[in-house]
C-alpha cells in the first residue's frame, strides 16, 4: 500500500486527477487508475469529516457535503475550523492501492506533465527524492 497523510493527498488530489487523463497508455494508466479510484474514496470521506468539524464549529449545513460560515459574525469558528482542519489531515494517513516502485520517473517521462503536478505528486513518485506526506508499506497488490 502507498500511504499518505490527508494533508498532502487533499493538497495534491486536483494534479492527481489531471495526470491521471494525461497517463493514456499501458501498465502505468491502470495502476494510476486503481490508486485514483481509492483516493476518491479517501477525499468523498474527508468531505465529509471536513463538514462535520466545521457544523462542529458553527457553519451552516448546506446541500450534500457542503456549509458556510459568515465571515463577519463567525471569524473565531473559522480559524477554530481551520486549525482543527489542518490538524485532521495532519494526523491521519489514507492507505491507497499500489507499491511505491509502481510509480517512477521513467514511468511517467512519455506524457507531458506540467512542472506542478509533478511537484503535487512528489510523494507519489518513487524516486523522487521527496518523501513528503508519504509513508510507504509493503503491498499485496
Amino acid at each position: 500500500m502507498i500511504s499518505v497523510d490527508l494533508f498532502t493527498l487533499n493538497k495534491s488530489y486536483q494534479s492527481l486527477l489531471a495526470v491521471s487523463k494525461l497517463v493514456n497508455k499501458g501498465q502505468i494508466k491502470y495502476r494510476l487508475g486503481r490508486l485514483v479510484a481509492d483516493a476518491k474514496k479517501e477525499m468523498e470521506l474527508l468531505g465529509q469529516q471536513v463538514q462535520d468539524i466545521a457544523i462542529e464549529q458553527g457553519a451552516k449545513a448546506l446541500s450534500g457535503q457542503a456549509f458556510e460560515f459568515d465571515p463577519e459574525t463567525q471569524m473565531p469558528a473559522i480559524l477554530r475550523y481551520e486549525k482543527e482542519m489542518k490538524a485532521f489531515c495532519r494526523a491521519n494517513v489514507a492507505e491507497l492501492w499500489g507499491k511505491p516502485e509502481f510509480f517512477t520517473e521513467a514511468e511517467f517521462e512519455p506524457f507531458d506533465l506540467s512542472a506542478d503536478h509533478v511537484s503535487d505528486l512528489l510523494w507519489l513518485i518513487a524516486d523522487s527524492g521527496e518523501d513528503v506526506g508519504k509513508k510507504t508499506k509493503a503491498a499485496s497488490a
